[in-house]
């Protein structure tokens, strides 16, 4: 592919991705030579803070909605409570925009566009022969309408002209509407990096020029620790990773899977199209890159590609693809890693970013898109709309869930959902919901087939951080499905509250993650005043497991679970643990340890254990701190808890 420079002069935007979350892993890779951290609290000042001389705002729309200081402290607002931005420097406060109603800052009756900068003083960059633009950030924002025709825009611009003309760089950093960047959680902080030598190496007067335009408010900007930075003579580095799934269907692109049952593989369907963009954010060309691609098996290689070598200068970015052609199908049973790495024929001086692994399971009867381990929560009010004028309490009946292909005939057993919170005061209740659906483009033609569902419950604290399974209302029919078919399983809510902001933020929240950002949404949902839609601007992976069984296996009575397994005691501990399971019949058993990547740490094998009751202990001395799954295993069943490993 060819490869073209980041910047472009007149305002071709170019979207850049950041690099890592963690700030100080770039700190001393090159000299820092300018560096603002936003220090600018006065406490002589009415409104708390002084902007500094050279720095000036440019709001051409006159709405007010321009860039302020703030402090490090929680953000408070209609629709979100966020926790303090974790920059390097959060002490002495950040630099921030606000639009409209966030933070309860109301300067408008109205929701108005904007179009708000932040102009920095002319910075001297005459003796440096390459410049790195770096700072730490974090934002929430959504366009769905107005000024940029249903876009947001978050911008960097460069000038060495004294402003006669601009090079603008996409600082979306990969994040979809009403997301953030990298995906990242509430108050965390990612790096943008790019590489401005082109415009701004040996000039001695360079403007930089922080934009935000948008339509739509309660949203937010935050930005901390801004740097220009000497690059490194070498550096490569992984902008993104990508790759599809094969489903045998050249209409429909498949999302990732997290697990997927053995099952559901024989029909030719597995990984392909690797691909790796790449960036040289280094000071010199970088020859013959290689794309090494490789999938392990329980730490055994199983795949391995390599892509061509290409060359790029600096400041240059191309992508890397493994032919189309080769498609692996992860058969067997086991914990898979795929592996990207990207190497040149120089030394990389900063090789950590030159490699990075997704990770998968093909298991007895698990289909899910996301790990055990629960992320950041999904609130289903984040999905629904308010009152409308039919109806005082418009959130009734309203259904959001995964999507699950269906490769291979198979039986429903039935699916669970890991519930983390929402207002249990007998205002919300849900139901599970099973759907078959009839058009690939869900609120455009025609409608779902409702398939099963169970019995509704009201919403309790109990249910709190734990899986959920309610037994659905099978008829001996709908539970079977056919290859070819595409399943839904979610919830469906009710919330009766009368105050639209409550549903909004309190409303029943699951758990998920945005860890693999890849092709189509897997969320679906149903709203009575929205129909039918596809959340893909969301990319989130909710927590929910769907249970089949092969029709080929033995009938098993699922009703009468073959084991109950205990939580672990002590836990939270260090060493060792104890676990409490009880078997119906004699099974052969094994545990295992995963950590949150979802990575296999450690398997102990119990052997044949009798019918009742059963204790072991669990050695876990090796094990860094922190959250960890451990799944029983007898059998075809298997049931998962969580631990956690203390120092």
């Amino acid at each position: 592919m060819k490869p073209f420079l980041f910047a472009l002069i007149c305002f071709v935007s170019i979207p850049l991705y950041s690099f890592g979350q963690e700030s100080s892993k770039f700190k001393g890779d090159g000299e820092v030579f300018y560096r603002e951290t936003f220090d600018w609290g006065d406490t002589t000042n009415e409104r708390g803070w002084t902007l500094p001389d050279g720095f000036y705002f440019e709001d051409p729309l006159d709405n007010g909605f321009n860039w302020h200081w703030w402090p490090n402290d929680s953000l408070i607002a209609d629709r979100t409570e966020e926790p303090p931005f974790r920059s390097t420097s959060a002490a002495d406060g950040h630099l921030c925009l606000f639009a409209n109603l966030y933070n309860n800052y109301v300067v408008a009756p109205e929701y108005n566009s904007i179009n708000n900068s932040i102009v920095f003083p002319p910075i001297d960059c005459s003796e440096h022969s390459s410049v790195i633009l770096q700072f730490e950030n974090t934002f929430s924002n959504y366009g769905p309408a107005g000024l940029l025709k249903g876009y947001w825009r978050n911008y960097i611009e460069i000038s060495s002209d004294y402003g006669v003309h601009w090079a603008a760089f996409r600082a979306g950093q990969n994040a979809k509407s009403s997301a953030r960047p990298n995906d990242i959680g509430p108050g965390e902080s990612a790096m943008f990096r790019i590489n401005i030598t082109e415009l701004a190496a040996g000039q001695s007067s360079v403007l930089v020029r922080i934009n935000w335009q948008n339509f739509f408010g309660f949203y937010f900007w935050l930005i901390d620790d801004f740097e220009l930075v000497e690059a490194l003579d070498n550096d490569i580095q992984i902008e993104y990773i990508d790759l599809e799934w094969e489903n045998l269907n050249p209409n429909r692109h498949e999302s990732y899977s997290y697990m997927i049952p053995q099952s559901q593989l024989n029909s030719g369907n597995g990984y392909h199209l690797f691909k790796a963009g790449i960036v040289n954010m280094g000071e010199f060309e970088q020859s013959d890159i290689i794309l090494d691609l490789t999938i392990n098996k329980d730490e055994e290689v199983v795949f391995q590609k390599l892509d061509h070598g290409i060359n790029l200068g600096p400041a240059y970015k191309d992508t890397l693809l493994i032919d189309e052609e080769d498609v692996y199908v992860p058969i067997e049973k086991g914990n898979y890693e795929i592996r990207y790495n990207v190497s040149q024929d120089q030394v990389d001086d900063f090789p950590d970013d030159n490699e990075r692994s997704l990770f998968f399971q093909v298991t007895d009867s698990v289909y899910c898109r996301t790990s055990f381990a629960p992320a950041t929560p999904y609130s289903l009010g984040s999905a629904r709309y308010g009152r409308d004028e039919y109806d005082l309490h418009a959130n009734v009946d309203h259904f959001i869930g995964s999507v699950f292909p269906i490769y291979s005939d198979c039986e429903i057993s039935g699916f669970s959902v890991y519930i983390m919170g929402g207002m249990a005061d007998g205002l919300i209740s849900f139901r599970q919901v099973l759907w078959r659906e009839i058009d690939e483009d869900p609120g455009i033609n025609e409608a779902p087939l409702r398939l099963l569902s169970s019995y509704a419950v009201d919403l309790d604290s109990s249910m709190f951080n734990k899986w959920i399974q309610l037994p659905l209302d099978k008829d001996g029919e709908s539970e079977f499905v056919k290859a070819g078919e595409v399943l839904w399983a979610g919830l469906e809510t009710s919330d009766y509250h009368a105050d639209e902001n409550i549903r909004k933020k309190h409303g029943l929240a699951i758990g998920s993650n945005r860890s693999y950002p890849f092709h189509k949404s897997p969320i679906v949902g149903y709203s009575p005043r929205g129909g039918w839609s596809s959340f893909h601007a969301s990319w989130r992976y909710l927590m929910i497991k769907l249970m089949i069984k092969d029709p080929s296996s033995p009938v098993i009575d699922l009703e009468n679970s073959p084991f109950s397994l205990a939580q672990n005691y002590p836990n939270p501990f260090s060493g060792s643990t104890h676990i409490d399971y009880e078997l119906i019949v004699n099974s052969n058993v094994s545990i295992e340890v995963m950590d949150l990547t979802g990575r296999t740490v450690l398997r102990q094998e119990e052997g044949n254990r009798p019918a009742g009751e059963n204790s072991c202990q669990l050695n876990a001395q090796y094990l860094v701190p922190g959250l960890y799954t451990y799944t029983l295993i007898a059998d075809n069943f298997r049931e998962t808890k969580q631990m956690i490993v203390s120092k």
